[in-house]
């Protein structure tokens, strides 16, 4: 028999998803979508794309650890050497994905961003709306979204099951 993790992974439910507390299934998620700036400081995974805009990306972590993948245009060295930056040209379109433990994310015209077991801190201006968790939709804010602290989104290992829950 597969371990209760490898079998949840694949989706398969039942009597034994309902065997552990659903808060264990969970993870820290993201998503927002708008027309303005949004931008991301903090760690974990995040993909998304950007359209009639720009995409700024910092690793300001000590190990330096960000993986980044851009795809629909050539990135520039800001003009502090410490970030990439990518400018949409016409009707491109930039996709991306970052994951590392403490990166800088800011992007401006029309975006979506989607992010994976994030933690830090998110900040918008314009017309847009985000989800977190499973919360129901809120609209772009001035004031910071706090995601959370880095030790909130490790995986808990999920319980055994019982023979008896079998």
């Amino acid at each position: 028999m597969l371990p209760l993790v490898a079998v949840t992974a694949l989706g398969v439910g039942g009597a034994w998803a309902a065997a552990a507390p659903a808060s264990t299934f969970l993870q820290p998620t993201l998503a927002s979508k708008g027309d303005g700036r949004q931008t991301f400081l903090g760690g974990g995974l995040t993909y998304g794309t950007v359209k009639k805009g720009s995409l700024t990306i910092r690793d300001k972590s000590v190990l330096f650890d960000a993986v980044k993948t851009v795809s629909g245009g050539k990135g520039q060295p800001t003009p502090d050497g410490l970030g990439t930056v990518w400018k949409v040209t016409k009707n491109n379109v930039l996709t991306f994905k970052v994951q590392g433990s403490n990166y800088q994310l800011a992007m401006t015209g029309t975006t979506t961003l989607n992010g994976l077991d994030v933690y830090g801190k998110m900040t918008f201006v314009g017309k847009g709306r985000y989800w977190l968790g499973t919360s129901p939709s809120a609209v772009w804010s001035a004031s910071a979204l706090k995601l959370g602290p880095r030790a909130a989104t490790r995986r808990q290992e999920l319980p055994r099951l019982s023979h008896a829950a079998e």
